[in-house]
Formats: C-alpha cells, structure tokens, sequence
C-alpha cells in the first residue's frame, strides 16, 4: 500500500489528469484499515472513486475490489458495472465526455492575406533559378529553397487552430452507424 501511494503521489505532482482504475484487490465494502487508508489516501489526492456498487460477486460474498479513481469526475458522462461472463468480476466502465479538449489543436498554413503578388511575381521572375548541377536531388533541392524563401517572404507560415471534427462514425439521429 505504501507503494500504491507514493505512486499516487508522485503522479499528482505532475499537475494532469489523472486516471486509475483496476483490480485494486481492496474491498471498499468492507471497514477494514486497508481500505480506510485507500479511502483516505483518495481524498488526500482529490481523487474520486466512481463505482458505487459491489464488482465481484459469489454466492457467499458481495465486494468492491474493481475501481476507477479520477482527479476529474466532470470528464466522465457516466460510469458503472458491466457483467462479461467470463469470470465472477463485473467490469468496472467509464465513458468519457467528449466535450472537453485539453489544449488546442494548431497547423501551419500558408497565408496569402497581405500578399502582394505583383511583388511575388517580380521576385519569381528575377531569382537565380540555375545551378551547376547534373544531380537531380541538387537540382531539386535548390528550386525548392528558391521558391519557398521568396514565398515565406511575401506568405508567410502561420498557426492556426483546427475545429474539432465530429466523429463520422456517430450519427446525429441515430447515435451510430
């Protein structure tokens, strides 16, 4: 447990969200000191455990061992059990929200905007397009950082941020195809 911990902390540290989930093998159901300090250890870490019910069941027993702990309960639209038929363990689940984007996703585009092209095209037309060589990559190699130095001059490369495309696979109406 004391490693279980010390991880736990040390991955708090970081400042991200954080996720754990597993067989954790500590019956929350139960009042003994383990799962105290599991509990305990949770609420020093700001986590939240989202099963609320027992993840393996017998005839005799009825336990809480399978748990999803989160620093971020608001990023889960819901959470729960899920019977699989391959063992006496109900799978702990979690669906994570969809609306929720860490950071911004950006791409380098080409702006024309304040292009003067009559100044592109005078540029073009007076560079030192020839070059001594036989060799293809050379030959390739020179055009290109001919031509991109004089567009970077008069279009530059900016960043932009990108709309976040729907999913193609879910239909509005539907829900999925």
């Amino acid at each position: 447990m004391v490693d279980f911990s010390n991880l736990l902390e040390s991955a708090s540290t970081e400042c991200k969200e954080m996720l754990v989930m597993g067989d954790i093998n500590i019956n929350l159901l139960s009042d003994s000191s383990t799962s105290m300090r599991l509990q305990s250890i949770s609420e020093e870490l700001s986590l939240t455990q989202l099963i609320a019910e027992p993840t393996r069941v017998t005839e005799d027993t009825r336990t809480m061992i399978d748990q999803i702990y989160t620093s971020n309960p608001g990023s889960f639209l819901e959470s729960g059990r899920l019977d699989a038929r391959v063992s006496d363990h109900l799978r702990a689940y979690r669906v994570r929200s969809g609306g929720q984007c860490h950071g911004h996703k950006t791409k380098k585009v080409r702006t024309f905007k304040r292009c003067n092209v009559e100044g592109l095209l005078d540029d073009l037309q007076s560079a030192s397009w020839e070059i001594s060589s036989t060799d293809i990559d050379s030959l390739w190699n020179h055009w290109k950082s001919t031509f991109l130095d004089i567009l970077d001059s008069h279009a530059p490369m900016v960043s932009c941020r990108v709309r976040r495309n729907s999913l193609p696979w879910i239909d509005a109406d539907s829900g999925s195809k």
